[in-house]
């Protein structure tokens, strides 16, 4: 069997990068591109691929405040950060608020808890700060059980061993540039655009499938 389309999966691992942390869906976009242009599925092995992107997106950005987090949490030093200054047990808040994370669910995560930040008075880049911040434990847990099962599964299948390795790649770097352009983006501009993205977007599928069939 021949190996998975490389541009196949430089665009899904794009497309991953660029959605994950935006509030826009990302499992919506990435069954949206096989769906339209006739793709096969790449399987769990690809998926596992591009959720490790960009978590290793979100690890590189936030390396500092995770660094930050645990010398405070465990009470090593002051970090000298206002943030985590004024709330020394945040790392255990975030450990607290990951269960409840995990029981839930991990999809839709980011603008909810940006607007859950955002009702209780943090302005949007705190309340984005802290959601990536969340995310991370949670995302890196449901990696480890999925990377478990494909291990069960029988490991990487040979024909994606290739589609692995860049859509890793793509996904950090394209994720990485995401997550610092919506950290910018936030301290400026509301979520409004998104909002209206996700309108215009449903609109569109929904006549898309109406046309098909």
């Amino acid at each position: 069997m021949p190996s998975y389309p490389l541009y196949q999966a430089v665009i899904l691992a794009l497309v991953q990068g660029l959605t994950e942390f935006l509030p826009i869906s990302s499992s919506a976009h990435l069954d949206l591109f096989p769906w339209l242009f006739g793709w096969e599925d790449p399987g769990l092995a690809f998926d596992i691929a591009l959720h490790l992107g960009t978590l290793v997106a979100v690890l590189l950005y936030f390396f500092h405040d995770w660094w930050r987090l645990l010398a405070h949490g465990l009470g090593l030093r002051s970090v000298g950060d206002p943030d985590l200054d004024a709330n020394p047990l945040l790392l255990w808040w975030i450990a607290a608020a990951t269960v409840p994370a995990v029981i839930a669910g991990l999809l839709s995560r980011s603008g909810i808890t940006i607007t859950a930040g955002l009702s209780r008075g943090y302005d949007r880049a705190s309340a984005a700060r802290f959601s990536f911040l969340l995310s991370t434990p949670a995302v890196a847990g449901a990696a480890v059980l999925t990377a478990y099962k494909l291990h069960k599964a029988g490991g990487i299948p040979p024909r994606m061993h290739t589609a692995f390795l860049v859509g890793l790649l793509v996904s950090a770097l394209s994720g990485t540039c995401v997550v610092a352009f919506l950290m910018r983006y936030l301290r400026h501009h509301t979520m409004r655009i998104f909002v209206l993205y996700r309108v215009v977007v449903g609109i569109l599928i929904i006549a898309l499938a109406l046309f098909r069939r």
